[in-house]
């Protein structure tokens, strides 16, 4: 049995609030009706989801920090998938533990060895290689789609990697950009894992 917190059930009230009110207005058929709620109840978890990161930068002071973990964190997961929780409550509680969790590293690391940043890239390309994508079930990925979505994933993290290489030789001022990247990716390969865990528990 799946248990609703009052959280989820406040976005799920709003959803189907907007949801009744495009009906009324003709502006959607009914046969959409289950369709657009869902959307609707992704897309308020989501701003709930950018206040809390906002909340976080405003708490630390670490606005480029957390502006640059939030960006990468978001376009990631679209192409590598990760961790899922099962309600709206749980998810955005996860995250906002998660980003306040890798801003404080961040700043009490500062800078990341080369070295350390091999083997964490290292890490993080055997997670993908593995587990990207890695699915949920209420946005299950098309067979023709998972082979394109693991590229991208792929092409992405040596993209920031490489960015990472070229500030630590040219531009060693950004380290703190560096050290953001290479955490973050980490941390989105460390929710992968807990995910395909949780997914191995529940099959």
């Amino acid at each position: 049995m799946k248990y609703y917190f009052q959280g989820d059930i406040m976005i799920l009230y709003l959803s189907n609030k907007l949801t009744t009110f495009l009906l009324q207005k003709k502006i959607i058929n009914s046969e959409f009706k289950e369709l657009y709620c869902f959307g609707f109840q992704t897309m308020i978890s989501n701003i709930i989801g950018t206040l809390l990161a906002l909340l976080v930068a405003l708490v630390t002071k670490k606005y480029i920090e957390t502006l640059c973990y939030f960006v990468i964190f978001i376009t990631f997961r679209k192409f590598c998938g990760g961790y899922h929780a099962d309600t709206h409550l749980m998810c955005n509680t996860i995250f906002f533990i998660t980003t306040l969790c890798t801003v404080l590293a961040i700043s009490f690391i500062q800078d990341i060895p080369v070295a350390v940043e091999f083997l964490c890239y290292v890490f993080c390309l055997d997670v993908l290689l593995i587990f990207a994508p890695l699915q949920n079930k209420n946005k299950p990925i098309e067979l023709k789609d998972r082979r394109k979505f693991k590229l991208y994933s792929l092409a992405f993290m040596n993209i920031l990697f490489i960015i990472c290489g070229i500030i630590n030789k040219y531009f060693s001022d950004l380290y703190i950009i560096s050290t953001t990247i290479t955490i973050t990716i980490f941390v989105i390969c460390v929710h992968m894992i807990m995910g395909r865990i949780k997914e191995t528990l529940h099959s």
